[in-house]
């Protein structure tokens, strides 16, 4: 019993958790021990990040399990053993990635919605105590994380006093394990303390009842979260309206401008709900109509990631937009048609449910990316002829440095999911280049295909004419410019002026009423054939957009890749009239 009080005094509250936790508690001390006793001081090898994922995988799927129980007032008995259940069959999944196809990221960022929406899906739940409840889940969470970052800044300050002071030969281990300490254990167990009982304590908030903490959580959303989603919202719908003007395809950074618009607006459109009815004007208006401004940027999403994966293939964060995508027309509908009746539970478990889905299974991201991306790699040994009837050959190199590039491009993603070994199956008796280092297998993968991951020269294309050409302009002919091109610095023009913009993969020439599009790879390739002409011979480089209409390239600068980049382009137009 005296041993019982000790260890009271040491970290709040441990016997009540153990009592109320088992299961995250267990995870924690697991995965403290794991890295105290297997990681800290090893050699070689890659982080285990499957191992590590399992134990915080369990952590939440088991605290998730505990708070229903709780919520359901089910007996501890049936308490616990649906938290081991739970916590068990979550562990397993990443714990079994190379099987099941296991991205732990889509895992653990689904398991984290589930914990914080678990007391609402009891039986006769409400919504508003869930809210509240998930509120003061959250300030423990942050508490947790201080707690954690004290504790580990504070023992290393002590440490590196011991060190300078007093001489100590204090190890870098020692650091290490007083950083696993506060973070995977006395952070946790302290958060797990702070997490409340009462799941049924309905918010509320009259200016009379409430604390620091809600005036401070009303004011910001009130006069700063759903202002700025608005204008945000606002500048999406200029920027799809000029897409429509210019009869072009959205630009490459759109999916993480729609995805940050969809999660700031879901965010504030949360955190405001107990004031949905009680806040300033423009709150009133931002909860009430807020999914009528979600169809337009949703489109753009999809437009644009539907490009990218016909073109480049799925990757995790490809698939991740997707899924945002998907994600954002399920609210749109679901709010449509509930309007203020809309749930907070199926607006977070409609992204819990994606996540999870999209998490593992030949339907998930990793399976997705390793299907499409060998596909692709495929199909380009075959166009250069490296693969032949099913079997590399690598006497025949990649001749093409966009094509070698765009191979990098593929091995460095296939390795980043754990996906090379599916290389094997080109070679007669397999490649067997896994190691314990992700880039080592990565290298040896790539050469035994005959490729540098190393060379970077192919990346970049450099091309500048200095020597004077003739140019003779035959019939009705005008020349025009010079013009130069710098992505990101399009300003308003004149109706009539000379215009360039990008789409996914091509320059959008415009003049006056006019346009000409031509791909970015293709001028790519025209000025990585001129580049290697010495600097003094080279002469401004023709390119012909139709019949009557040519560029004429005088300097160029762009990027080579999976993702083809124009940086600059400076040229003369020849218009025939």
């Amino acid at each position: 019993m005296a041993n019982t009080l000790r260890l009271n005094k040491c970290l709040p509250d441990i016997v009540r958790i153990l009592h109320r936790f088992p299961v995250p508690m267990v995870a924690a001390i697991a995965l403290f021990l794991f890295f105290n006793l297997v990681l800290i001081g090893s050699k070689g090898g890659d982080f285990p990040e499957n191992i590590v994922a399992a134990g915080v995988a369990a952590f939440l799927a088991g605290g998730a399990g505990h708070l229903f129980a709780e919520a359901s007032a089910w007996s501890k008995a049936r308490n616990n053993g649906i938290a081991v259940l739970i916590g068990a069959a979550a562990a397993a999944v990443p714990f079994f990635a190379r099987d099941l196809g296991t991205s732990w990221q889509f895992l653990l960022a689904g398991l984290t919605i589930v914990l914080f929406v678990s007391t609402g899906l009891a039986r006769n739940a409400s919504q508003s105590a869930l809210w509240l409840f998930g509120f003061r889940l959250l300030q423990a969470a942050a508490l947790a994380v201080l707690a954690g970052v004290i504790f580990g800044g504070g023992l290393s300050a002590v440490a590196a006093g011991l060190n300078f002071l007093l001489g100590f030969d204090v190890e870098n281990e020692v650091y290490e394990r007083i950083w696993t300490l506060g973070l995977i254990l006395v952070g946790p167990l302290f958060g797990l303390s702070l997490v409340p009982v009462n799941h049924d304590q309905e918010p509320a908030f009259s200016p009379a009842r409430s604390g620091l903490m809600e005036n401070g959580v009303f004011v910001l959303v009130n006069y700063v979260m759903a202002p700025l989603v608005l204008v945000y919202a606002a500048i999406l719908h200029a920027y799809a309206l000029k897409i429509l003007w210019l009869n072009s395809l959205p630009r490459g950074e759109i999916g993480t401008l729609v995805s940050l618009f969809a999660l700031a607006g879901t965010v504030t459109w949360l955190i405001a709900w107990p004031w949905r009815e009680t806040g300033g004007r423009l709150l009133k208006r931002f909860m009430q109509h807020w999914f009528w401004l979600i169809p337009m940027p949703a489109i753009l999403l999809a437009i644009g990631i539907t490009r990218r994966i016909a073109d480049y293939g799925v990757t995790p964060d490809r698939y991740a937009l997707a899924l945002v995508t998907i994600w954002t027309i399920i609210v749109f509908a679901y709010l449509t048609l509930r309007r203020s009746y809309a749930d907070i539970r199926f607006v977070l478990g409609s992204a819990a449910v994606l996540l999870v889905l999209g998490a593992f299974g030949p339907w998930g991201a990793n399976s997705m990316t390793e299907r499409t991306q060998l596909s692709r790699l495929e199909r380009i040994l075959v166009e250069r002829g490296v693969l032949k009837n099913g079997e590399v050959d690598i006497r025949t190199p990649l001749k093409s440095e966009h094509k070698s590039s765009e191979a990098v491009s593929i091995i460095r993603t296939l390795g980043s999911i754990d996906a090379l070994n599916g290389i094997d199956k080109w070679f007669k008796h397999g490649v067997h280049a896994s190691t314990g280092n992700s880039w080592e297998t990565q290298n040896n993968y790539a050469a035994a295909l005959g490729i540098s991951l190393n060379s970077t020269s192919s990346d970049r294309v450099q091309f500048l004419a200095v020597k004077p050409i003739d140019y003779a302009l035959a019939g009705n002919h005008r020349l025009m410019g010079p013009y130069t091109y710098r992505p990101g610095r399009d300003k308003e023009a004149p109706p009539d002026a000379v215009t360039v913009s990008a789409t996914l993969d091509s320059l959008v020439i415009s003049v006056g009423s006019s346009k000409f599009e031509i791909t970015k790879q293709s001028l790519i390739e025209q000025f990585r054939e001129n580049s290697s002409e010495k600097t003094s011979q080279a002469q401004p480089r023709e390119v012909s957009l139709d019949e009557g209409t040519r560029l004429l390239v005088t300097q160029a600068y762009a990027t080579a890749g999976s993702e083809n980049r124009i940086d600059e382009l400076q040229f003369w137009l020849i218009q025939r009239q």
